[in-house]
């Protein structure tokens, strides 16, 4: 008898445990996201002027991603 009551108390805590949860909750997801790392640089040195894409933002093809100071190279063509 005193064993049976060992086994059914935490039988029934376990089960109990296992009905708390979120039922509207989005089952969790586990596995790897595949991405392809981009190195962006400009091809000379400069300042930084305008800077009009952020860390973390979608950026397509074509994308403004910075300006660089144009002084020396205005200067170089005149």
């Amino acid at each position: 008898m005193r064993r049976s009551v060992y086994v059914a108390i935490p039988a029934v805590l376990m089960v109990s445990l296992a009905a708390c949860g979120k039922p509207d909750a989005p089952p969790p997801h586990v596995g790897y996201i595949e991405a392809d790392w981009v190195y962006v640089a400009a091809p000379e040195a400069g300042w930084i002027v305008e800077q009009p894409v952020r860390e973390g933002s979608d950026v397509a093809v074509g994308d403004l991603l910075f300006r660089l100071d144009a002084t020396d190279q205005a200067a170089a063509v005149e």
